[in-house]
C-alpha cells in the first residue's frame, strides 16, 4: 500500500519516505532534454537543490507518455514543484 505525504518534503528528508509518495519544492540546477525512453514512454531527468540540501543534488527522473508531460524547464535555477512524487531508492 502506498502512503502519500501532504505536506512539502524537504531534500534532505526524502529517504525517510521511500515508497511512497511526496511532493517536492526545489531549484534546477541541471536538466537534461526531453527525449524517448527505452520503453513508450519520454523520459527527462532533473538535478535539484533547496535549503535543506545544496549538495548532494537529489536527481529526479521524470517520465510521462507524452512528451508535452513533462516539465518546461527553461534554465539553471528555475523553481520546480514536483507533486504526486514517487520516491524509489
Amino acid at each position: 500500500m502506498m502512503k502519500y505525504n501532504a505536506g512539502y518534503t524537504s531534500i534532505k528528508q526524502v529517504s525517510e519516505f521511500e515508497n511512497r509518495k511526496v511532493t517536492l519544492v526545489g531549484v534546477v540546477v541541471e536538466f537534461s532534454f526531453p527525449r524517448k525512453s527505452r520503453g513508450t514512454d519520454y523520459v527527462t531527468i532533473l538535478k535539484i537543490v533547496d535549503d535543506s540540501q545544496q549538495c548532494p543534488e537529489l536527481f529526479v527522473n521524470v517520465f510521462t507518455k507524452q512528451i508535452d508531460d513533462l516539465p518546461h524547464v527553461r534554465s539553471h535555477g528555475d523553481l520546480i514543484l514536483l507533486t504526486n512524487v514517487m520516491v524509489i531508492l
